[in-house]
């Protein structure tokens, strides 16, 4: 074939397929378009089976070979971190995803976490027997006997045949502390027949824990509440008292508030502190609102003395208002010396959310301590840290403007305005 004719059926070629363009381009894009799309799924898939596999060959080198073996691996670490002040639901969830690994070890410290009351997490003993009964009915032998174990320091929430059976179960499976625990005898009493026990023998101190008790005819729990009441337990008159403010008899409520107050009661002088403040009324921590001040002063220095009350018993949350009377100068006079104790008292004992900023101002402007802005910076965000959004703003101004030996920071200041939520949707 000469080369003018290798030209003319190339030339040929190319205006058929023109023509097939022309005709299907519309088909030919689409499956074009379906061909990319696969590849660049194949693509991810690709990426994702590479991650994979640098984190299996992570684990190798680590000399894990099992997803237990990597589930208790996590667990040490969320232990680890636990032990070294981090967040406690953080922790709890670091073990749950362990214990889908099959870690045994993470199901334990879930559950003792959730028991005790760990690392800042709220106590539920009874979710962390569900938690329990879920591996225990796998299978798990010391699922079963830490349910047991719950028993011996939470008898009043799991029962003590309930105990038994578990720690039976436990024995079958050849776990060798049930085994040991089993040789001892197991009182099966219900814990309320144990309870009236105790108040049968002279125990007085039980009287209102038997009146919480729903097993309980109604007409024994109402002897049991009289004869605590009799016995000047501040806990049966705290809840006496309640009972009483919600039936709208405000006044004997209040008696038995002061009652309640006077034999150890914080919370009921904290109680007796907002019911001295008329209903449409607010509390002079609320000094800046108008109607604050339309209140006669008696009332907000009747709500004061119970403040200072219920901070004596040790409440942290009294010592902050305690505080603020004294930092504003109202209902009490002004005492930044007091003010500055009443916050530092209330940190020390464990407040972090509102004590540290007002701690943070009073170094902050040097009143009732030395100047210290790195002092104030501290508290500020040991404040913002638990959602203060006071603390929050109060630090991006000081990065923002800078303060004494704080030099400018765009980029905390910046990040504490975008914690505060300020200038967000």
């Amino acid at each position: 074939m000469s080369k003018n004719e290798l030209i003319e059926k190339k030339l040929r070629a190319d205006e058929a397929a023109l023509g097939l363009i022309a005709a299907e381009g519309e088909s030919i894009y689409d499956y074009a378009n379906a061909v990319d799309e696969e590849i660049c799924a194949l693509e991810a898939k690709l990426e994702k089976l590479k991650g994979i596999y640098e984190v299996y060959n992570g684990f190798c080198e680590l000399g894990l070979s099992t997803r237990r073996e990597v589930g208790d691996a996590v667990c040490s670490y969320a232990v680890e971190t636990a032990k070294n002040g981090a967040d406690g639901y953080r922790v709890l969830d670091l073990l749950y995803n362990a214990s889908l690994e099959g870690s045994e070890k993470a199901v334990m410290e879930y559950a003792r976490i959730l028991a005790y009351g760990l690392y800042g997490v709220a106590p539920s003993v009874e979710e962390a027997a569900d938690w329990l009964e879920k591996y225990a009915e796998k299978g798990s032998a010391e699922a079963c006997y830490s349910i047991a174990v719950l028993h011996f320091d939470f008898p009043s929430v799991i029962e003590a045949q309930k105990a038994y059976d578990y720690c039976q179960k436990a024995a079958s499976l050849g776990y060798y502390p049930a085994i040991r625990r089993l040789s001892q005898p197991f009182d099966l009493r219900t814990y309320t027949e144990k309870l009236i026990d105790k108040a049968n023998k002279g125990n007085k101190n039980v009287y209102f824990e038997l009146f919480g008790r729903y097993d309980l005819a109604e007409e024994e729990r109402a002897k049991y509440l009289a004869l605590a009441l009799e016995n000047g337990d501040a806990e049966a008159e705290f809840a006496y008292a309640d009972s009483l403010l919600q039936s709208g008899k405000t006044e004997e409520a209040k008696e038995y508030f002061e009652k309640a107050g006077l034999h150890g009661s914080a919370r009921a002088y904290m109680r007796l502190a907002r019911l001295a403040i008329p209903e449409a009324g607010e509390p002079y921590c609320d000094y800046f609102k108008l109607d604050v001040t339309l209140l006669p002063t008696a009332y907000h220095k009747t709500e004061f003395e119970y403040y200072k009350k219920a901070a004596a018993l040790g409440d942290t949350g009294a010592m902050v208002y305690v505080g603020i009377a004294y930092k504003q100068g109202y209902p009490a006079s002004r005492n930044y010396g007091a003010a500055y104790d009443s916050f530092a008292k209330a940190v020390e004992l464990g407040d972090e959310y509102l004590a540290p900023h007002y701690l943070a101002e009073c170094y902050e402007k040097g009143n009732g301590a030395e100047k210290d802005e790195h002092a104030a910076v501290m508290y500020y965000a040991m404040s913002a840290e638990r959602g203060n959004t006071a603390s929050m703003l109060a630090l991006a101004r000081i990065y923002g403007e800078g303060l004494g030996g704080i030099e400018k920071n765009a980029e905390a200041a910046a990040k504490y305005l975008f914690m505060s939520g300020t200038g967000r949707d």
